[in-house]
């Protein structure tokens, strides 16, 4: 069972009505909806977690599906304004809001403001900017990569806009290569006061 956030143990199961259990039933590879915010909102719609990207339910054809290049971005903002539902079975516009008060998980991603994810050998840093209620700012939130920069005998820190996949971020928390805070390196260690481990 996966650790997503402080309040959600590997001795019980994640309370129905936080999003921890939302994003339990994503991971298990259930489907869910990303409810309209406005009118033609394009990520509006059904999707899956597949062992090779999310897929996207077609309009046309009932129960085919395409893969889709959901950003992680959309998927944590539709999370915090509570346009998410877990009713697998339904068609798309068709499915209800998940009740979720708490919500522990993105509690520790605004709290903890810095994470980083391991693959291939490589550990990519980031900083997401968030606020746990969603308004008619939201479009301001965003995911950062941090990458250090050598000028001259210093490091500095670079911060720049990333379009981080859902996909990316639901795998590393499915294969448990996503960790709180900045990467543990001498590096960071030295270089990155301000960005707490």
């Amino acid at each position: 069972m996966l650790v997503l956030s402080p309040l959600f143990t590997e001795l019980g199961t994640p309370d129905r009505n936080t999003d921890d259990y939302v994003m339990m039933h994503i991971l298990n590879g259930e489907a869910f909806h990303i409810l309209p915010h406005s009118n033609n909102d394009p990520r509006a719609g059904k999707y899956v977690l597949r062992d090779t990207g999310i897929e996207r339910y077609s309009r046309t054809a009932l129960g085919e599906t395409e893969p889709c290049d959901l950003k992680a971005i959309d998927l944590l903002t539709a999370l915090a304004r509570g346009n998410i539902s877990i009713e697998a079975t339904s068609l798309e516009g068709k499915a209800s809001p998940h009740p979720m008060n708490p919500k522990p998980f993105l509690s520790a991603l605004y709290t903890r403001g810095h994470f980083h994810i391991s693959s291939g050998g490589q550990t990519k840093n980031y900083r997401i900017q968030m606020r746990l209620v969603a308004n008619d700012n939201d479009h301001l939130w965003a995911i950062e990569q941090i990458t250090p920069e050598h000028r001259g005998t210093s490091i500095l820190f670079s911060k720049q806009r990333t379009n981080l996949s859902a996909y990316e971020l639901l795998k590393a928390l499915k294969q448990k290569t996503f960790k709180w805070g900045v990467e543990q390196s001498y590096l960071f260690s030295r270089y990155s006061r301000g960005y707490p481990a």
